[in-house]
């Protein structure tokens, strides 16, 4: 598995908002990354998909929140269900490319041409 995490720029861990055990995962999944020498400077979001599915939700934004809070990532809450109508899933991939742009990870320089754009609708952030 080490191979997976050689020359990481950005780790995103993604959990199913309507099943509990696939959060309660994301520690065992957080403490390999963290086994593997990830650095500390590389950019980790965490993203709660299937927000689209309101009444099966299982994992409320506020616990999300907490947990991303305490493990210092962004949270993001996303439905990938329609890709011409997804929600979130794109403003991830600008934020992370916004990230590595700013603080590029073992001080490789990137070239990264993206703008960052703040959206405050349905994204959750730190």
């Amino acid at each position: 598995m080490k191979h997976y995490y050689r020359n990481v720029h950005a780790v995103v861990f993604v959990y199913d908002v309507t099943k509990m055990t696939s959060f309660t995962n994301l520690k065992m999944w957080i403490e390999e990354c963290n086994g593997h020498a990830v650095s500390p400077l590389v950019p980790k979001v965490l993203v709660g998909n299937k927000c689209d599915l309101k009444d099966l939700i299982q994992v409320p934004s506020s616990m999300a929140l907490k947990f991303a809070d305490a493990h210092n990532m962004l949270l993001f809450e996303t439905s990938a269900k329609d890709p011409k109508e997804s929600q979130n899933v794109e403003s991830i991939f600008m934020c992370l490319a916004c990230r590595l742009k700013a603080v590029p990870a073992s001080g490789v320089s990137l070239q990264v041409q993206v703008g960052c754009r703040e959206k405050n609708d349905s994204k959750k952030e730190r």
